[in-house]
C-alpha cells in the first residue's frame, strides 16, 4: 500500500485541509496496516505553486497551481500502481481527486468511480459560487470543463455513462 499524503492546499482560502493527512497517517495507524500484512510506504503530495499570469481574469483559486498539483499526484498515482502497490490519497483538498483518480484511471481505462460527498463537486468555472477548485473536480475528470492553467494537462478520464 502505498499511502500519498495530501499535504497540499490549493484552491481555496482556507488553510487547513494539509493537516489532514498527518493526522490520519500516524505511526499506529501504518502499524495496524502492516499487522493486517500489508507493506506500507508514504510520500507526501506537495503543493505545487505556479501564480496565476496577472494577464489572466478566473474565478478560481490558484487555477493553475491546483493543476500543477494535481498533475504531480497522478504520477504518484501512475507510479504507486506501476509498483503493483495500491495507491490511496489521504487527506488534502478535494481537489487532488483530480491527480489521484485520473492516476488510477491510468491503470485501469475502465475505472468506476463511485463519488460520496455532502456537494456534488461537478461545478464549472461558470458556476462555482465560491470559486473553490474543490468544487470542480469531477467537471474536469468528466471533460465538461477545462479551467485555465489546466490547458496542458489531461485529466479527463471518466464519462457520465
Amino acid at each position: 500500500v502505498t499511502f500519498v499524503r495530501g499535504i497540499a492546499s490549493c484552491g481555496q482560502t482556507i488553510n487547513g485541509p494539509q493537516e489532514a493527512a498527518h493526522m490520519i497517517l500516524q505511526d499506529t495507524f501504518l502499524d495496524i496496516v502492516k499487522d493486517l500484512g500489508y507493506s506500507a510506504s508514504c510520500e507526501d503530495a506537495r503543493r505545487v505553486f505556479v501564480p496565476t499570469p496577472a494577464n489572466v481574469t478566473t474565478t478560481l483559486h490558484e487555477p493553475y497551481t491546483v493543476a500543477a498539483t494535481c498533475s504531480e499526484v497522478k504520477k504518484q498515482v501512475a507510479n504507486a500502481h506501476s509498483s503493483n502497490s495500491i495507491p490511496i490519497l489521504t487527506g488534502g483538498d478535494h481537489c487532488l481527486a483530480i491527480g489521484s483518480v485520473s492516476g488510477s484511471a491510468q491503470r485501469f481505462p475502465e475505472l468506476c468511480v463511485l463519488w460520496f460527498g455532502a456537494h456534488g463537486d461537478i461545478n464549472t468555472p461558470e458556476t462555482s459560487p465560491s470559486g473553490n477548485m474543490h468544487g470542480v473536480p469531477l467537471s474536469i475528470l468528466l471533460g465538461r470543463a477545462t479551467p485555465v492553467g489546466f490547458e496542458q494537462f489531461d485529466f479527463k478520464c471518466l464519462s457520465a455513462d
